[in-house]
């Protein structure tokens, strides 16, 4: 299994805003992508800073939904402009252990 993991910092006052628009949005087209195998989305309210990590059966898979994410950076990253104070941080990993 692969990751992908994205860190983030964001005004914590529009992070409600942010989960609503990343449930109705980004999650059921994460969902759809093949070899998709879950995601986590972790937030810390009181500094804005969120953690999400999507896990994929395979690192072929893992790249397509790289590739699918390019492909959203005009629709996706340019709402979500609105939300960060910094740039993500993105990091691939293979997962070596899931208990």
């Amino acid at each position: 299994m692969y990751a992908r993991q994205v860190i983030a910092s964001m005004v914590p006052d529009k992070l409600d805003e942010f989960l609503r628009f990343w449930l109705e949005t980004v999650l059921p087209s994460v969902k759809q992508q093949k070899g998709f195998n879950g995601i986590r989305l972790l937030v810390d309210r009181k500094t804005g800073k969120i953690v999400t990590t999507g896990f994929w059966e395979t690192e072929t898979d893992l790249h397509d939904s790289i590739a699918w994410n390019q492909a959203q950076v005009d629709i996706v990253l340019g709402k979500f402009g609105a939300f960060f104070t910094s740039p993500p941080d993105v990091g691939l990993y293979e997962v070596v252990v899931d208990e």
